[in-house]
């Protein structure tokens, strides 16, 4: 069956009796449509790279419960030069394939890891995990 949403793909887990303790956001905004408030009692972990953002993640964490992480999510701790764009929309660790025009502003920011933030805030599983970076997704696994 075709789902054409992540709100549809999260039901069909539900059929599964899939509940996860602990729901992980790798890469924020403004919050991902579909995802939050599907689990009563599940815990959120939010990890967004972007300060402007920070603002969606304190008030996402204020209605559905958890904590969030100022930091880009990538296979090692320290830090990490990302392009952002004007519109925030898109901004990556990676270059354009358009060219550098279109890359954005570079900036330094603190990168963590998944097993990290799981060490540091002692969450539980089963995990729900979503991640939307930008073509980074395999450095965050």
């Amino acid at each position: 069956m075709l789902r054409n949403n992540l709100s549809e793909a999260i039901d069909h887990l539900k059929k599964f009796e899939f509940r996860p303790k602990t729901i992980i956001d790798v890469g924020v905004a403004y919050g991902t449509e579909g995802l939050y408030g599907k689990y009563k009692g599940a815990y959120y972990v939010l990890v967004e790279p972007l300060q402007e953002y920070e603002a969606s993640c304190q008030n996402l964490t204020r209605k559905f419960g958890g904590e969030y992480v100022l930091a880009a999510a990538s296979d090692s701790v320290g830090k990490i030069q990302i392009n952002v764009h004007p519109d925030l929309s898109g901004s990556s660790l990676f270059n354009e394939s358009e060219g550098p025009h279109v890359d954005g502003e570079p900036r330094m920011v603190p990168t963590t890891t998944l097993d990290d933030i799981c060490q540091k805030t002692h969450i539980l599983g089963p995990f729900l995990l979503k991640i939307d970076t930008q073509g980074a997704e395999l450095k965050v696994l």
